[in-house]
């Protein structure tokens, strides 16, 4: 999207249930002035239109920024700038999920680093190297494969 963003431009959209668009609007936003905005008035005034924007927004996040934003969007529920029937429900599940995602991604980077070692600049060693990859493939994958479990184990009433 070319062009400045403006707060209002997106508490508009969430405003007005418009979820794609508000979605679109935050991409042109750092994460943290998207919590900003939605700590001013769009999570007080429109709880549900602000929940289905954190929602939709978490989703078209790369998994590192989705961790970040689900994190810094904790407070949000937790500290209930709104009332949202399972706040902490959804919160939960958003991290949990958030960070599963996160987690697989980093395994996925560390399961590169033997070919990084290889690279004649490289300072490390291969062993070093493979090491960190078997870190990613066995306490990584686990912590995701948890983090996951855990994320579907929180019930969501629609």
């Amino acid at each position: 999207m070319a062009g400045f963003v403006s707060d209002t431009e997106l508490l508009r959209a969430i405003a007005q249930n418009q979820i794609p668009r508000a979605v679109e609007l935050a991409q042109g936003l750092s994460i943290d002035a998207v919590v900003d905005a939605l700590e001013s008035t769009a999570a007080p005034e429109h709880p549900e239109s602000c929940d289905a924007f954190v929602e939709a927004w978490l989703e078209s996040l790369s998994p590192f920024e989705r961790l970040s934003a689900a994190t810094k969007t904790t407070h949000i529920y937790l500290l209930e700038l709104f009332w949202l029937p399972q706040a902490a429900d959804k919160m939960t599940m958003r991290t949990l999920a958030a960070g599963a995602a996160a987690m697989t991604s980093l395994k996925d980077v560390l399961s590169d680093l033997p070919l990084t070692a290889d690279i004649p600049e490289a300072t490390f060693s291969q062993e070093f190297a493979s090491g960190f990859k078997r870190l990613g493939e066995t306490e990584l994958a686990a912590l995701a494969q948890r983090l996951d479990e855990g994320s579907r184990a929180v019930k969501i009433h629609e």
